[in-house]
């Protein structure tokens, strides 16, 4: 039975994380919705009522003690199903989490089109702009990502 048991937590664990990084993460700022976008701003989050942000920090919340559960209990796992749920959830985790875009990469796409524009034209991208993807730059309208150098 208590093996039993750990298995059903350890399941539960894995499907609630599913459920939050679907309904709070993947699907309101998924890549589909974002794609027809020339610019990919975090604006999108801001679109929806402020109430959205405290769930978002809610799921972060709840995550965290799925994470700590799931640790915990998947120590204690044994058997086939046990690690049957651990070699599933980590591919059903990473597809759920390859459509959303990354929240806080508008800086590292810049800093990536900025080292191209370096090394394949070997110009200064703050003061020459010659790559035709530069317009899909979040931060093209800045000289300088960071302000002043």
């Amino acid at each position: 039975m208590k093996k039993l048991g750990t298995t059903l937590i350890l399941a539960g664990t894995a499907i609630l994380s599913s459920l939050i990084y679907w309904l709070v993460f993947t699907r309101p700022a998924g890549f589909l919705m974002l794609a027809g976008r020339a610019k990919v701003y975090q604006d999108y989050l801001y679109e929806y009522p402020p109430g959205v942000r405290w769930l978002m920090i809610a799921s972060f919340v709840a995550l965290a003690g799925l994470y700590g559960i799931g640790w915990y209990v998947a120590r204690r796992a044994q058997g086939r199903a046990a690690w049957i749920i651990l070699l599933t959830g980590s591919p059903l985790f990473g597809v759920l989490l390859s459509y959303i875009y990354p929240i806080d990469a508008s800086d590292r796409f810049n800093n990536i089109m900025d080292g191209r524009i370096r090394s394949v034209y070997g110009a200064n991208s703050l003061v020459q702009v010659v790559d035709p993807f530069f317009q899909l730059v979040s931060w093209s309208f800045f000289p300088s990502t960071y302000g002043l150098v």
